[in-house]
């Protein structure tokens, strides 16, 4: 399921810009997750991507967060969660990475490319 992640965002490169329909249960696993006293374990950077997540996935910018912190940061979260809970949001964060992809292909007019340095 990572590897499907993984593709979506190399050859999703096109960026939402603007308001969408966010995966609300992405919205809501990244929530019950920044709550439970579980989080209180998670290293600082974690606990930092938790919310930036979150913000970012309101406004159909995950893609470009993802690009801009390393896609590293995001599995390293889901390493340090519980088994289910990292399923959980890899699932989402798959489902909400294909929301912004084809939002960007249906709206070109509403999108921006993404440019990667290597």
């Amino acid at each position: 399921m990572l590897f499907y992640v993984c593709l979506v965002l190399c050859l999703g490169p096109a960026l939402a810009v603007g308001p969408c329909a966010p995966n609300e249960d992405l919205l809501a696993l990244l929530k019950i997750i920044h709550s439970l006293p579980s989080y209180s374990h998670l290293s600082g950077e974690n606990k930092a991507l938790l919310p930036e997540l979150i913000s970012e996935a309101q406004v159909c910018q995950l893609t470009a967060y993802i690009y801009m912190v390393g896609f590293h940061k995001i599995l390293s979260l889901i390493d340090n969660l519980n088994q289910n809970e990292g399923h959980l949001l890899s699932l989402y964060l798959q489902q909400h990475l294909v929301v912004e992809k084809t939002l960007a292909a249906k709206h070109p007019h509403t999108t921006k490319a993404s440019h990667i340095h290597a």
